[in-house]
């Protein structure tokens, strides 16, 4: 586009108010749409904006696209975090959601790297152009390694062993206590 820094910051800008649109109407598309069909929907909107936003010259029409890059990033990136959520057991979730956090970071770390290099050797059109044809793998490949269902997991903490029986019931200033456990 050859514009200055401001123009970047705009672009930008434009990336994170898709965002929060993406945030604002998601809970509304969700009711018309599975998991899968929400993820399927936002690759290929992700995909679109990849291909168009170096076939369509102009500060107006990469803002616009930029603004529907953001809003397909938001419903993919919320969406796969609460997937997690919600099918990680209470007992790992914290740690699974660790694991899927530096995935998914360090996904977008080597491929920025791997698209910045690609850029470099190839160009900019030819780098963007096939990463719109590796989105749309991914969406293709998707469609046939689904999300799991959650919606049908039960969200109650199981319970191994009944509530602690007391001898008695202790005042609250009660002093020394002695814990003994019985199998």
């Amino acid at each position: 586009l050859g514009l200055g820094a401001a123009a970047y910051g705009a672009l930008f800008g434009a990336f994170g108010v898709g965002a929060i649109v993406g945030a604002a109407v998601l809970r509304r598309v969700r009711d018309h749409l599975s998991t899968n069909g929400l993820l399927t929907a936002a690759g290929l909107l992700y995909a679109a904006a990849s291909g168009l936003i170096v076939l369509i010259p102009g500060l107006p029409a990469a803002l616009t696209i930029l603004v529907l890059a953001g809003l397909a990033w938001m419903a993919v990136a919320s969406t796969l975090a609460a997937e997690m959520q919600l099918f990680l057991p209470a007992w790992v979730r914290a740690r699974g959601l660790a694991i899927y956090t530096v995935a998914f970071t360090g996904s977008m770390t080597i491929g920025a790297l791997v698209w910045g290099v690609a850029a470099e050797w190839l160009g900019l059109r030819p780098a963007f152009l096939l990463s719109t044809v590796a989105l749309l793998a991914g969406v293709i490949a998707a469609v046939f390694l689904r999300v799991p269902a959650t919606g049908h997991l039960d969200r109650e903490p199981a319970i191994y062993w009944p509530e602690a029986r007391l001898a008695f019931d202790p005042l609250p200033d009660t002093g020394p206590v002695l814990v003994t456990v019985e199998l």
